[in-house]
């Protein structure tokens, strides 16, 4: 088991660029302190900082342009649709290495985010790994890019825990004891500290070789997406649940399985194979996956549908009644496979 990211909300008190810097820089040290404590149970991966929505009267720009400390990511532009200044936003995200959500309320919502991703992606469709959009209310998840919320000041974990979750599957009875002791431990140097411990989310994410694509295989007994394919995922959430339940622990964010394409080697695989493509993603998320992650697509394919696919996940949303995050990424190539930084190739969905 690893831990995923420490995430720390800030809550400013006043938009002050110069507080805010200072805020940050006391958000390095409080990290620094928390990982120490939280390596003694699982390998800390990622220290991250995030803001809450930018209130209407401060200069986005100079939040972005905070010089952060090497080694940490940065989340400070979150902006509800109908706010006419995600206009500014592939601007931004294009001139420095921040992140960034849009929150799509409505129908009338969607074409405006899109059309700012569109603009984004035409220009670095790497950028786009760093934006995505959040349906339903924000939460206090420690993922990025939707790491977002004013309700309280504090920090979040994630872990990385697919390789125990293949070994515990149905049982629940070991990993849930090692979560406990690192969430009371955590607790601890939270109240030394004088920062709120706002939970884990326990959601089961991938990281390549560490494939949740795998794991959810293995439960099926058949490949991604095939019929047994939507029970698998539900008992995996089911696992998650009782995960949630005998650990005891504090959580938070989405605590659901997630299937970010771009992050998972078996995902990508059976993209590459041509059998799961948008379709298949937009109907397993009916079934409690957290969203549509981490999927590359088409350009031209994206300004025709890509309003559409989005509007078809909202219905989604409302009917699960649960929160969820898109990360779509348009390449202006039709077919094949596209090179990101981060994450290696990634192959391009059909529709």
């Amino acid at each position: 088991m690893r831990t995923r990211s420490i995430t720390y909300f800030i809550k400013p008190r006043k938009w002050e660029i110069d507080y805010i810097k200072e805020k940050i820089e006391n958000a390095y040290d409080t990290l620094e302190q928390i990982a120490a404590v939280v390596n003694e149970f699982a390998e800390v991966w990622t220290l991250r900082i995030t803001m809450p929505p930018v209130p209407p009267y401060f200069d986005m720009e100079e939040l972005a342009s905070v010089k952060i400390r090497e080694g940490f990511m940065y989340a400070p532009i979150h902006l509800d649709a109908k706010d006419e200044r995600i206009k500014t936003m592939p601007e931004i995200l294009l001139n420095y290495n921040v992140y960034g959500s849009i929150r799509i309320k409505d129908y009338d919502d969607v074409e405006r985010a899109v059309d700012v991703l569109l603009r984004l992606s035409e220009r670095d469709y790497q950028a786009a790994t760093r934006l995505a959009f959040v349906l339903g209310k924000r939460l206090a998840t420690p993922y990025f890019p939707l790491a977002a919320t004013g309700t309280r000041e504090g920090f979040a974990i994630s872990l990385l825990y697919v390789r125990e979750a293949i070994k515990d599957l149905g049982s629940a009875i070991r990993l849930p004891y090692r979560i406990r002791e690192m969430g009371r431990e955590v607790e601890k140097v939270g109240r030394k500290l004088g920062v709120g411990f706002l939970g884990f989310d326990l959601s089961l994410s991938p990281w390549m070789e560490e494939s949740v694509g795998e794991l959810v295989e293995k439960v099926a007994g058949v490949k991604i997406p095939d019929p047994g394919t939507l029970h698998a995922i539900s008992r995996i959430n089911q696992y998650i649940r009782d995960l949630l339940l005998v650990s005891g622990v504090k959580v938070t964010g989405f605590n659901e399985l997630m299937m970010p394409v771009g992050e998972d080697v078996v995902l990508k695989e059976r993209v590459r194979e041509g059998v799961l493509n948008l379709r298949d993603l937009s109907r397993l998320a009916s079934v409690c996956v957290a969203g549509v992650d981490m999927v590359a697509v088409n350009y031209n394919w994206a300004k025709e549908w890509l309003s559409s696919f989005v509007v078809d996940l909202l219905d989604v949303h409302k009917v699960k009644r649960r929160v969820m995050g898109i990360r779509v990424l348009p390449v202006k190539k039709r077919k094949g496979e596209v090179g990101f930084d981060r994450f290696g190739n990634i192959p391009i969905a059909n529709y």
